[in-house]
């Protein structure tokens, strides 16, 4: 075996670089558990992250659903309201129809009754004068009371103009020309209302006027009546008009709310989906750092083995350096 000259300095340099070497292995399971310990943190920070996002993309999604839940509820409403906006709406427009029908008859009645007052007014002035020439002759000729006939048609046909006239008891005699005439001209005034009554041949004057005057305040009643169905009418177009005015409203609210509802179902359907994306994601990062766990676990276990065997290597070495040299220097001395 040939002989080996090692120096005293050879030896101390060695000794120094185990001594450097024994301190970076020291370290190096420490080191590496740290670095170990800062990535999990880092993972488990983003898991956190991910966590938190799917809690919020949850409450999303309730406040979605809740949101949607109040839009249809307000879609039933308003559904409900406008059908019973349509029925009062139809009920309206066959009360209008029947109105308008009472309305037309009464017209037509009124006309009738004013075209029969009319007709018997122009028989009145068409039929026999004979009886009217008698009337007149006899004031005429002034009698002092020509006829209870004569004096109920001039009574009637004075007080239907106002007029009020009548002639003075006791003066048959001394009737005046002048004022006879002027009694002649009062007969003449009211001989168009005569005929009305004369025409009756034979009738009281009274009795036909009084018909007249029933006729005309039936007209007047029916009239009346008219004119509370044309307020009624009035009223119920008003109405009509109204609930049109508000099913168009409804109408126009449940498209607005279907179309805002079908705007929160559309967000609701890609905030599920992000959720599902979501959840995968952290399944996957959760398994990832379960095996990273496991595989710096294993990392840690073998360099704390290393080291641990490393260091002791080393520190024979160092031993049997330091003996050498120990040898070297008595030796020496």
């Amino acid at each position: 075996m040939p002989e080996v000259i090692i120096s005293r300095d050879a030896l101390t340099k060695v000794k120094a670089i185990l001594n450097d070497y024994r301190t970076d292995i020291s370290g190096f399971s420490a080191k590496l558990e740290r670095q170990s310990s800062d990535i999990s943190k880092s993972a488990e920070s983003e898991m956190q992250k991910i966590t938190r996002q799917i809690e919020d993309t949850e409450n999303k999604i309730k406040q979605l659903k809740a949101t949607i839940e109040q839009l249809a509820e307000t879609i039933s409403r308003a559904v409900h309201n406008k059908n019973s906006a349509k029925q009062k709406l139809e009920t309206a427009q066959n009360q209008l129809a029947v109105k308008q029908s009472e309305a037309a008859s009464l017209r037509e009645r009124i006309a009738q009754l004013v075209a029969e007052l009319g007709a018997e007014r122009g028989n009145a002035e068409q039929g026999d004068s004979s009886a009217l020439r008698n009337i007149m002759h006899a004031g005429a000729s002034g009698a002092t009371s020509p006829s209870p006939y004569w004096e109920s048609a001039i009574d009637i046909a004075l007080a239907s103009r106002g007029r009020g006239r009548s002639i003075p008891p006791g003066a048959e005699g001394s009737v005046a020309p002048v004022a006879q005439a002027a009694w002649n001209m009062g007969v003449a005034r009211s001989e168009e209302f005569m005929r009305a009554t004369i025409r009756q041949h034979g009738g009281s004057p009274t009795a036909a006027l009084q018909n007249i005057q029933t006729d005309i305040q039936f007209i007047e009643q029916l009239k009346r009546q008219l004119s509370q169905v044309e307020s009624e009418i009035e009223r119920l177009q008003r109405e009509i008009a109204e609930l049109e005015e508000r099913i168009a409203q409804l109408q126009r609210k449940i498209d607005e709310t279907h179309h805002g509802k079908a705007k929160k179902e559309d967000e609701l359907h890609t905030t599920e989906k992000l959720l599902d994306r979501l959840k995968n994601k952290h399944e996957r990062m959760k398994t990832a750092l379960a095996k990273l766990n496991d595989n710096m676990n294993t990392m840690l276990s073998a360099s704390q083995s290393f080291e641990t065997r490393a260091v002791s290597k080393t520190e024979k070495s160092l031993g049997g350096i330091d003996k050498c040299i120990a040898a070297i220097d008595a030796y020496l001395t």
